[in-house]
């Protein structure tokens, strides 16, 4: 039974070693996703965050026939440990940053009868990173701040997500910095 894999940033153009087999789908479950988290290189990026509204995400057949396997392989390209790897199968799930996601998916996962789907399940860290608690104004002004290579990284990232990835960081970084979506993000279905 092949399991899927849940996207909605840097995975859709960069999967890395990740076995995806054919194209991301543009109709994933509607998940509260925002950019909130700041990476190790400083780039600002889109994580599942409770509280926020849903936007529409992407999923991808996996080359894994078992839970361990799938969680192996996307913990590997996100370079994190299995941890922050939430996943849902038969009726049980889970993901340690945001259970809230778990009955959505798990209706989303029912729909399709798909074996399993995995997706990151990483945390914030901008409060202890930026100095501040997250909020879009308070995104848009560390991407403002950021210099040289880290902001090169930030904008491509916040430019390079689906369009289809509205939040508010995006609307704001759009207003005040000019960071349009780039429509480079390639490979996308809608099977």
């Amino acid at each position: 039974m092949t399991w899927v894999c849940l996207g909605w940033g840097s995975l859709l153009w960069r999967a890395g070693d990740l076995p995806c087999c054919g194209s991301w789908r543009v109709d994933g479950p509607r998940l509260p996703i925002e950019f909130a988290r700041i990476s190790a290189d400083g780039r600002l990026t889109l994580i599942v965050l409770p509280g926020q509204p849903r936007v529409q995400t992407y999923w991808t057949a996996l080359a894994c026939s078992t839970r361990a396997s799938a969680v192996r392989a996307l913990a590997a390209r996100e370079v994190c440990g299995p941890e922050h790897i939430g996943w849902w199968s038969g009726g049980r799930g889970c993901a340690q940053v945001a259970p809230q996601v778990l009955p959505e998916i798990a209706s989303w996962c029912g729909e399709r009868e798909l074996a399993g789907v995995v997706w990151t399940d990483l945390p914030s860290l901008f409060a202890s990173r930026a100095g501040r608690p997250w909020s879009p104004r308070a995104a848009v002004d560390y991407l403002r701040a950021c210099a040289g290579e880290t902001r090169r990284r930030a904008e491509e990232y916040l430019r390079r997500a689906p369009a289809q990835t509205y939040t508010a960081t995006r609307l704001l970084a759009e207003q005040e910095l000019g960071w349009l979506p780039d429509p480079r993000v390639t490979g996308l279905s809608s099977r």
